[in-house]
C-alpha cells in the first residue's frame, strides 16, 4: 500500500508559493450615527504585487481601470452613505468573470477569516488534527471502508477520481480530507465565507477566492467527482475540489503557480481613530469597535442581501443530519449576551436599501 506523505506536503505548503494570487482589498470604516452603527466602504484597491502569471497580470491592469471608475461613497440610498458590500463584492466578480479568457471557467471559494488557503487534513490545534492521524491516514481510511462498504470504498489510488470522490464522503460526514470545497456558483461561496462570521481580532477578515479552471481539465490541483447518495452536497453546492493529494515539487517550489483572484473585506483605521491624545490601549480599543462595527455589518448586510435571493445556508446541506444540525445551530439560545449585538446591528439600516 502506497502512503500518502501528507506530513511532508503540510510542512512544504505555503499559499504564496502555489498559488499567484491578485489581491483586492474592500476598505471598510465604521460610521457611528447616533444609535446607528453601521459600515461606510471607504474605496477599493489592488494590492501592488509581482505576478509571474500572464493572466493574473492581463487582470490586474484592466481591473485597476475599472476600479477607477467605481465611487463607492456614492449614496445608494437615502439610509446609505456608501455602495453596499454585496453589490461591491458582486461588482468585482462580475468584472473578473468578463476579463476570464476564453479557454477558461470560473471556480469560487469564501472563507470566514484570512487564514492560508489548506485542506482540513493540514490544519493543527484546537480545529486541526495531530500528526498521528496525518501519519496513519491511509489506514484509518482503510479502516473506515472496511466497517461501512456499504457507504466507502478505499482507493489507494493518490489524485484518482476514485479515490477523491470516497474522500469527498469523509468531507462530507466530517472528516479531514486533503480536499478543500470550490463551488461554479458565487452566491454559494459568498454563503460559506458569511455563514459562520464572527469578529475576532485575529484573522477577523472574511474573503472571497476567484479560481480560473481550464476547460481542456489540464488542471493541476483541480478534480471534480460524482455525485453519490452519501455526498449529495455536491451536488446542492455545484461543487468540485482542489484535491491537495496533487501537490507536487514543481507546485511547492513555484515553479507552476495557480492562477487566482482574491478579494478581502477589510478594515481601514478611520481619521481621528489614532490620534496622539488617546492612551495607547483606548486607541486599540476604539480602533477594535471600528473595526467589529464595520465588518459584521458589512458581513450580515450580505447573508441578508442573499437571503433576500433566496440563498440560505440550510439549502446547502440536503442530507438529513446535516439540515438538522444547521435548523438546530440556527435556532440554538446558547449565544452568550455579548454576542447578541453582532446579530442585531441595526438590521432595518442593514438591510435598507441596495
Amino acid at each position: 500500500m502506497v502512503v500518502a506523505d501528507y506530513r511532508s506536503k503540510m510542512i512544504n505548503y505555503h499559499e504564496k508559493d502555489v498559488f499567484d494570487t491578485l489581491n483586492v482589498n474592500i476598505n471598510l470604516t465604521a460610521s457611528f450615527d447616533g444609535d446607528n452603527k453601521i459600515y461606510i466602504i471607504e474605496k477599493i484597491d489592488v494590492k501592488n504585487d509581482e505576478h509571474t502569471d500572464g493572466i493574473v497580470k492581463k487582470i490586474e491592469e484592466k481591473l485597476k481601470k475599472t476600479i477607477l471608475d467605481i465611487d463607492t461613497r456614492s449614496f445608494q440610498s437615502h439610509v446609505r452613505k456608501s455602495w453596499s458590500s454585496f453589490y461591491t463584492l458582486k461588482e468585482l466578480i462580475d468584472t473578473i468573470c468578463e476579463l476570464t479568457p476564453e479557454g477558461y471557467i470560473n471556480y469560487y471559494r469564501g472563507q470566514s477569516g484570512d487564514w492560508e488557503l489548506k485542506p482540513t487534513l493540514f490544519r493543527t490545534g484546537e480545529t486541526g488534527y495531530s500528526e498521528e492521524f496525518r501519519g496513519n491516514y491511509d489506514k484509518i481510511f482503510q479502516s473506515i471502508a472496511q466497517k461501512f462498504p456499504d457507504e466507502i470504498k478505499y482507493c489507494p489510488d493518490q489524485g484518482s477520481d476514485d479515490r477523491a470522490s470516497n474522500l469527498a464522503v469523509l468531507q462530507h460526514y466530517g472528516l479531514g480530507t486533503p480536499l478543500v470545497d470550490i463551488t461554479q456558483n458565487p452566491f454559494i461561496a459568498m454563503l460559506f465565507m458569511v455563514g459562520d462570521y464572527k469578529f475576532v481580532n485575529k484573522h477577523s477578515a472574511p474573503r472571497f477566492d476567484v479560481f480560473f479552471v481550464k476547460e481542456n481539465n489540464k488542471n493541476t490541483l483541480f478534480q471534480e467527482v460524482s455525485t453519490s447518495h452519501y455526498n449529495q452536497r455536491i451536488s446542492a453546492q455545484k461543487g468540485a475540489f482542489l484535491n491537495f493529494e496533487k501537490l507536487n515539487d514543481d507546485l511547492m517550489h513555484g515553479d507552476e503557480k495557480i492562477s487566482k483572484v482574491t478579494i478581502n473585506l477589510i478594515y481601514n483605521v478611520t481619521p481621528g481613530e489614532d490620534d496622539d491624545w488617546l492612551p495607547p490601549d483606548d486607541a486599540k480599543t476604539t480602533q477594535t469597535n471600528g473595526a467589529k462595527v464595520a465588518l459584521t455589518s458589512a458581513v450580515k448586510d450580505i447573508e441578508q442581501k442573499l437571503k433576500s435571493f433566496h440563498y440560505v445556508s440550510t439549502d446547502l446541506f440536503p442530507d438529513f443530519y446535516k439540515y438538522l444540525e444547521m435548523l438546530k445551530k440556527k435556532h440554538s439560545n446558547s449565544l452568550n449576551a455579548e454576542d447578541v449585538p453582532w446579530y442585531q446591528i441595526n438590521n432595518e439600516i442593514i438591510s435598507a436599501g441596495t
